[in-house]
């Protein structure tokens, strides 16, 4: 097959599952993988081209929230809607602006998709009459590479070495994601009541993110690390109750979540089951991280007791969670056992994942799309060398890059995201 990979990347460095979820195709399949960097534009000569498979990667999808109706309205967006072959999109961040994402479905002719939503929110999120599509497959929002696996081998130290009990990285998530999105960061406050108890490094200072190795880095010195579910559990379907949270926030800005929820969207928190694993989930298991999780259903791949030590909603059970953490022993036997379960099980990588969407595809193709050596030399060039193509867009998009990882580091994010 000939597949086209349609993403959006300007960033020099980003969070390990976006590289690696990119990468999947073409580390774990041998058909002809050719990329589109939409952050470089749509050329002209791709108008009217057909190739067996066409993803839409989550990335893209992350324009709806950047740059608002851009996902309809801009012209390379245009050019794609004319591509043929077999479309799919995989989106996440999939709790707001769902009828723009649903319009942008049936423009671009995608008829199937790879989503985070369960079949009881299929047509809640993306309902057929409005998105065309036909095909809805549950995923997760990422898997195990087994390349970054591989790597992880050489500095993965035994649990009782590890200079860190407990560790964890989070943002204050908005209130527009939920009681769940809330309870991503509530947990570092709970927790950090009995930093004088245990050696602790948890933090909600987005300055004090680690992209790329430092977070596989990170987790290989934590003997054990906090974790809740991916997702939200409020969804806002035309975007309209984000702009009205926010607001409500900066006119009274010690409004707990509670007061919000009342004021703002009373009775719609848990409209959805947007609640999953996370690719951290996986992580922690790759570097053997005991993981301390606020209870929850973890899409059934994560027993509690057996997997993680479960820590209840209402936090009644945080001080014996603080004594089994301190016991070395005992985390390195949940750890051993969730790496045996579900990293040596293969059922939870990339390349697994990557056979599944290709078998799919192979049932939806007629005729094969047509060899046309000019233009995959030119996508291949294209993204080997964006400088050449585009050079000052490139230069435009370095120091973006540069600026926001320098702003990120000081604590100023939120100036650069304005």
């Amino acid at each position: 097959m000939n597949i086209l990979l349609i993403y959006y990347s300007w960033e020099k460095k980003n969070r390990n599952t976006i590289d690696e979820s990119i990468r999947a195709f073409e580390n774990y399949s041998d058909h002809k993988l050719f990329y589109l960097n939409y952050a470089f534009g749509v050329p002209s000569f791709l108008k009217n081209r057909k190739f067996d498979l066409i993803i839409y990667h989550y990335s893209i999808f992350a324009l709806k929230m950047q740059e608002k109706r851009s996902l309809l309205d801009d012209t390379g967006f245009a050019i794609l809607a004319s591509l043929k072959g077999c479309k799919i999109a995989m989106p996440q961040d999939e709790y707001i602006y769902n009828d723009l994402i649903c319009r942008f479905y049936r423009k671009q002719g995608i008829e199937t998709v790879y989503t985070c939503f369960f079949e009881t929110d299929y047509q809640k999120a993306y309902p057929e009459s409005l998105s065309g599509l036909k095909n809805y497959f549950t995923v997760f929002p990422g898997y195990v590479d087994e390349r970054a696996l591989d790597n992880i081998k050489e500095f993965v130290l035994p649990i009782q070495d590890r200079h860190i009990d407990l560790g964890y990285r989070a943002r204050k998530n908005p209130y527009w994601l939920g009681s769940l999105g809330v309870l991503k960061w509530k947990v570092t406050e709970v927790f950090g009541k009995y930093s004088g108890m245990i050696r602790m490094d948890v933090s909600n200072d987005p300055s004090k993110v680690f992209l790329g190795d430092e977070w596989y880095n990170f987790l290989a010195s934590c003997r054990c690390v906090l974790g809740v579910e991916s997702g939200s559990s409020l969804m806002d379907f035309y975007g309209d109750l984000r702009p009205k949270i926010e607001k409500y926030q900066t006119e009274n800005p010690m409004a707990d979540f509670s007061e919000v929820e009342t004021a703002v969207f009373p009775n719609l928190d848990n409209n959805i089951c947007l609640a999953t694993v996370s690719p951290r989930h996986f992580e922690a298991c790759m570097t053997k991280t005991c993981q301390v999780l606020v209870e929850g259903n973890y899409a059934g791949v994560f027993k509690p007791g057996l997997h993680y030590i479960e820590v209840k909603k209402d936090w009644s059970n945080v001080p014996e969670v603080i004594e089994k953490i301190k016991d070395p022993i005992y985390c390195e036997q949940i750890a051993e056992r969730a790496y045996q379960d579900i990293i040596l099980s293969g059922n939870y990588t990339y390349r697994k994942f990557v056979q599944e969407v290709l078998d799919f595809a192979q049932t939806q193709i007629s005729e094969p799309a047509p060899e046309n050596a000019k233009m995959f030399r030119l996508l291949e060039w294209r993204e080997k060398y964006p400088y050449l193509f585009h050079p000052f867009l490139y230069a435009y998009t370095g120091i973006k890059s540069y600026a926001k990882l320098y702003l990120l580091r000081k604590g100023w994010l939120k100036f650069f995201i304005k």
